[in-house]
């Protein structure tokens, strides 16, 4: 079962907030399996699974973020799947 944590950036910039998530990924040397991002709403929110549950809790509170028990999104508001790869390739254009 994937460990989802959601974490919302109001004000930064997409690609700026990507960097972000992803030079702390290769720091701490994990790998999220994918990553999704929302397109609507205030900010945007990314959706990163875990396969393991420590990395997810790590990633969430570095981020402040939160642990998704499996609920589904937010009605209407459209995810976009980035890739499920190895991080370099996640957070990839």
């Amino acid at each position: 079962m994937p460990h989802v944590v959601e974490v919302r950036h109001i004000g930064v910039d997409h690609d700026a907030a990507l960097d972000e998530l992803q030079r702390w990924c290769d720091q701490q040397s994990i790998q999220p399996r994918l990553l999704e991002h929302s397109t609507g709403g205030p900010g945007i929110t990314f959706r990163v699974h875990f396969t393991m549950e420590n990395d997810a809790i790590a990633f969430a509170q570095s981020f402040h973020g939160w642990l998704n028990n499996g609920t589904e999104p937010e009605s209407g508001v459209r995810w976009d799947v980035t890739s499920c790869v190895r991080p370099s390739a996640v957070f990839a254009d």
